[in-house]
């Protein structure tokens, strides 16, 4: 099975979530708070990088697993993010891209494939099946 780069979407390894701090303005931090129904100065206290210096923007704290808001592994190699319904917009916009190292580490790390010069998919026949599989499952939900 060979699977070419246009074929492949976000397949949800956590790397981004797990290597970066989503910045929040304000008026998400507050969203946030209030889709969680937490307090203002709890989700501040809580959810926040103190590390952080603005006072009109803010970076979701993180923990071992990267952001506070990623949960998984799920079903073995899937990572979901538990605010998705209302992620801020720097999440929103973060898009899979075969050039991207995140998404290259995701594909070496949750599932040992490469992609090789051409585009393409590379790792065991088993793997690259059950990769297949795993990818069409996630547009069956969509």
């Amino acid at each position: 099975a060979v699977i070419e780069i246009a074929e492949l979407s976000c397949f949800r390894c956590g790397r981004c979530c797990s290597k970066y701090q989503p910045q929040l303005s304000e008026a998400e931090a507050r969203a946030i708070a209030g889709k969680l129904e937490i307090e203002w100065q709890q989700f501040v206290n809580e959810y926040t990088d103190r590390r952080w210096p603005g006072s009109d923007s803010y970076l979701i704290r993180h923990n071992d697993n990267g952001c506070l808001f990623l949960e998984g592994p799920v079903s073995g190699r899937q990572y979901l993010c538990k605010i998705h319904a209302f992620k801020p917009k720097c999440c929103l916009d973060w898009q899979f891209g075969a050039d991207k190292p995140e998404c290259r580490e995701g594909l070496k790390g949750r599932w040992n494939l490469t992609l090789d010069s051409a585009g393409r998919l590379s790792g065991s026949p088993v793997v690259l099946r059950e990769f297949t599989d795993f990818l069409k499952s996630l547009d069956n939900r969509s």
